[in-house]
Order: structure tokens, then C-alpha cells, then sequence
């Protein structure tokens, strides 16, 4: 059942990200503005997103992961984010969970920004919080938006792992 599961989140994420980059792609692009930004204060997101670890430790290696976020945006190009997530392997609701604080770098004002993140997680099958840092590209139009990245997990009781990330955003 998770395995359906699992497979309908990544399906919908995907076809989510796919209506998000198709609905920026018909505005006219505007140098100017008046309006707040993608990457402003004040701006709030959430964020379905699936995923996999890649690790040394078997439990871990190849889960693939799908969840939900929320980030605020409390400075301009600067937020913080909450989320949670489920894979495909066990009995629990929420396999992983935990908080980053994100820096973006826009390029100009064209919606793309490089990101870097640090935070901590949680995963259930270890037992172990973890510290992560990490590091993507996100592109942002007005309401909606997507994110690819990669992080690294370090819980200083085994060897690491790497996530790597995909998510659409929606902001309001």
C-alpha cells in the first residue's frame, strides 16, 4: 500500500511540477516591478516533494521518499521550512522529518535562484537526528515554482547519505 502510495505522490508531484513550469512559461517576462518578488519577505510556500536517499547504511539506500513543506520567507531571499515525508518501506506515517534555514542567490529578475540550506532531520529507521546541509537551484514565477537540490545527512553515528530532491512550490 505504501508502494502505491508512494508512486500516486510521485506521479501527482510530477505532474504538478510539469503545470508550474508550463503556467510561467506563457507570461510576458518583466524587468520591472512593483510588486513583491518570488524571493521577497513575507512570502509563504508549500511545497510537495519526493525524493531518494543514496547511503552506505541498507536500510536507507534507494528509499524513495515523498512528503510535504512549508517554508516562510522571513528577509528577502532568506526562509525558513518545516516538512515531513513517508517512503516506501515501513509502517509508520512519517518516516523523516525536520526544519532548514534556506539563502537564495536570484539571478537578476528572472525567477531563478541558486539555494543553500542547513537544518536538521529526523529518520525513523535509524533512530538518529541528523545535521544536513545542502544545495540546489530553484526557479520561482508569481504563485508556483520548483526546486531540484541535494543534501547531505550526517548523524555522526554511521556513515552519511545523500537526499536528492524535487519540488513544486506554491506561494502565497
Amino acid at each position: 500500500m505504501k508502494k502505491l502510495l508512494a508512486t500516486a505522490a510521485i506521479l501527482i508531484t510530477a505532474g504538478t511540477l510539469f503545470y508550474a513550469c508550463a503556467a510561467d512559461t506563457n507570461a510576458a517576462p518583466k524587468l520591472t516591478s512593483t510588486t513583491a518578488g518570488p524571493y521577497d519577505a513575507g512570502r509563504f510556500s508549500v511545497s510537495p516533494f519526493t525524493g531518494i536517499n543514496v547511503a552506505s547504511y541498507k536500510p536507507l539506500n534507494g528509499r524513495i521518499f515523498t512528503g510535504l513543506g512549508v517554508e516562510y520567507s522571513l528577509a528577502n531571499q532568506v526562509g525558513i521550512a518545516a516538512e515531513g515525508a513517508l517512503d516506501d518501506t515501513d509502517k509508520r506515517f512519517i518516516d523523516q522529518y525536520g526544519a532548514e534555514f534556506r539563502g537564495y542567490l536570484p539571478f537578476w529578475k528572472t525567477g531563478l535562484a541558486g539555494y543553500g540550506e542547513i537544518g536538521w532531520q529526523h529518520q525513523s529507521v535509524t533512530r538518529h537526528d541528523a545535521l544536513l546541509s545542502g544545495a540546489g537551484i530553484c526557479v520561482r514565477g508569481k504563485n508556483a515554482g520548483l526546486r531540484l537540490g541535494a543534501r547531505w545527512l550526517q548523524n555522526f553515528k554511521e556513515v552519511g547519505s545523500a537526499q536528492f530532491i524535487a519540488a513544486a512550490e506554491f506561494g502565497f
